[in-house]
């Protein structure tokens, strides 16, 4: 039995290796959104239309959005240097008022010493009920659904020890350096099933989120279950449409592991529309307590992400 694959597991092993040694949706308002209505009021002659705007431009211009981010961290630890890179790439799209699609995807590359591995990530799909609530401006959305993580993070057991290892550190790396969330795109030879739901605003200069997940990771070997959950509270505010500064709060935690698996993290967001879709953001995530450490000890893990994103018409 492979408990070192294991999903509490992963929260604490980015220096396992090293211990023996060898992180608006926004546009410029060139794209409206504006609704056509008959003014039945009017005389015969005077019968005419008129363009009413729904919503704020920076909320929707495009039903979907891809982003394209890396993560990145470094640290000498006990003077082993070790480093973190994941890319990861994600895309939504509303196909239907009340709903959308997802796709996720990530990679994990780690260094230790002189000794290096990387990996894939597992492969998510998804769909996602939405609903939206209130008036312009205090729109909301309520997002829930239902997601699978496909196993293709693998371990080869023909492998020797060193090298499964590394990966296991490459793959702790990546959710570290995010919080120590999204168990399930880093826990190797598992199927997960994933029920996420999100509160967001839509407001069009207040910027407020909430979301609860909870996933069940079944291995592929013939492990017993793991149960992986996770939260998220962020607020940020916009301002002129294109720039958006935010701060998170997160927690994680894996129910069905052994001992305190509960991680929490800070982590701050600056995003800035480019206009045409088009953004870019940075993301600074800050563990605050063990499993993963504080960010600034010596033998903490911080995150830091820059990324693109890009509207699908």
């Amino acid at each position: 039995m492979r408990s070192v694959c294991s999903p509490a597991a992963l929260l604490a092993v980015p220096f396992a290796l090293a211990a023996f040694s060898l992180a608006p949706s926004s546009a410029e308002a060139q794209h409206e959104d504006w609704e056509t209505i008959e003014d039945t009021g009017a005389a015969d002659e005077d019968v005419g239309t008129e363009r009413v705007p729904l919503r704020p431009v920076v909320l929707d211009p495009y039903p979907g959005e891809l982003r394209l981010e890396a993560a990145f961290f470094t640290r000498d630890v006990d003077g082993v240097q070790t480093s973190f890179v994941s890319p990861f790439a994600e895309a939504d799209y509303r196909f239907h008022e009340h709903a959308e699609m997802v796709v996720q995807m990530g990679a994990a590359w780690a260094k230790v010493d002189e000794e290096s591995a990387a990996r894939p990530g597992n492969l998510l799909l998804g769909g996602r009920f939405v609903q939206e609530l209130g008036t312009y401006p205090w729109l909301f959305e309520v997002k829930a659904g239902l997601e699978v993580a496909l196993p293709t993070a693998l371990l080869d057991e023909d492998d020797d020890f060193v090298d499964n290892a590394l990966r296991l550190v490459a793959w702790g790396g990546a959710s570290s350096m995010r919080g120590g969330r999204d168990l399930w795109l880093w826990t190797p030879d598992r199927l997960s099933l994933v029920v996420p739901v999100a509160f967001v605003s839509r407001h069009p200069a207040l910027h407020l989120e909430a979301s609860l997940d909870v996933g069940t990771l079944i291995s592929i070997e013939g492990e017993d279950p793991e149960v992986a959950v996770q939260f998220l509270v962020e607020g940020g505010w916009r301002i002129a449409e294109t720039f958006l500064l935010a701060a998170a709060f997160s927690g994680s935690a894996v129910p069905t592991g052994d001992g305190d698996t509960f991680q929490s993290a800070l982590s701050l967001l600056a995003d800035l529309a480019l206009g045409e879709g088009a953004g870019i953001y940075a993301r600074l995530w800050m563990n605050l307590d063990d499993p993963n450490g504080f960010a600034f000890d010596d033998d903490g893990v911080w995150g830091m992400t820059g990324g693109v994103r890009f509207g699908l018409p």
